[in-house]
């Protein structure tokens, strides 16, 4: 990585900073923990209708999106981006059988 400021890197290179300074094992718990942080908020969001649990979801799952931006980096992103566009195709095979 070239040694320009952190606030001038990409998104994607400030990811990578992340992951290089963390390391899997902390990366991982991290995703963990806001994965666990966004279940609870959409059960709540399911079984307590009387809540506006609209913002909680929103901040989890920011968080989500973050810690798997920084953990997408020990991975084949190539492969991931695949596995994504099949499990696309496959739910719009389901929308077009009307199996959704």
């Amino acid at each position: 990585m070239s040694k320009k400021p952190l606030k001038k890197l990409s998104c994607d290179d400030k990811l990578k900073a992340i992951k290089n300074n963390n390391g899997f094992q902390y990366d991982a718990m991290k995703a963990v923990e806001e994965l666990t942080e966004l279940s609870a908020a959409i059960m709540q969001a399911l079984t307590k209708r009387n809540k506006d649990t609209h913002k909680d979801i929103i901040e989890e799952f920011g968080d989500v999106d973050f810690r798997l931006g920084v953990l997408r980096n020990y991975f084949d992103s190539k492969a991931i981006s695949k596995r994504k566009r099949f499990k696309i195709k496959k739910s719009i095979g389901y929308l077009k059988t009307q199996k959704y």
